[in-house]
């Protein structure tokens, strides 16, 4: 067992099975496929998001950072922009569902757990080696199976958002004042597009 401290402290980067890998800096955090050459930083400068792809091993005098592989985030427009689109998008996309309705009757969720029980699984997936934290593939499987329920026996369990697990429907499944709502991951995925369209400035 680790304290948040230790954490904190000793992580520098992140591999996720053998396809993954996050390093973090003191204002950016790089994310790399491990053996590819290139890798893609996001850094944090000053009210400013600047993402950009990195090729690795080029000589000095190269342009390291091209124009075209550049994109930069207003974060205080970025941030308006968020509330803006979600007020405009939610209503139409965000739908409330009938629990008892038959075609759920044989689906089952992925719950997405808590802050308090995600530390604890947390540790439970994962090594520390060298300042770099592994996360186990037969370990988050194992974990996972515990966390997957029949849709219908939600009710009974303490969550306020789940993966819904059914094929060509792929959605998150949110609680609400005892409602619940689904918001499909296309239609996530279309609206982060979104977001973050409006949100770019450009490079010069």
């Amino acid at each position: 067992m680790y304290t948040n401290k230790e954490v904190e402290k000793k992580i520098k980067k992140l591999r996720i099975f053998d396809e993954l890998l996050l390093a973090f800096g003191r204002n950016k955090i790089i994310f790399k496929q491990p053996h590819d050459e290139k890798h893609y930083t996001m850094k944090f400068l000053e009210g400013i998001l600047d993402v950009h792809e990195t090729i690795e091993g080029r000589e000095e005098f190269d342009e390291k950072y091209p124009t075209e592989g550049r994109e930069k985030f207003d974060l205080k427009k970025f941030s308006e922009v968020i509330i803006e689109t979600l007020r405009e998008e939610l209503p139409y996309i965000l739908k409330e569902i009938d629990m008892s309705d038959p075609k759920y009757m044989n689906v089952e969720v992925l719950i997405l757990p808590k802050k308090e029980r995600s530390r604890e699984l947390v540790q439970k997936v994962t090594t520390i080696k060298r300042k770099e934290m592994m996360i186990e593939e037969s370990k988050l499987v194992d974990v996972m199976k515990d966390l997957v329920v029949p849709m219908k026996d939600l009710q009974n369990c303490d969550f306020k958002a789940a993966y819904l697990l059914k094929e060509g429907e792929e959605s998150f499944l949110y609680r609400i004042n005892g409602k619940y709502f689904l918001i499909k991951l296309d239609d996530l995925d279309a609206l982060n597009k979104k977001i973050f369209e409006k949100s770019k400035m450009s490079v010069k």
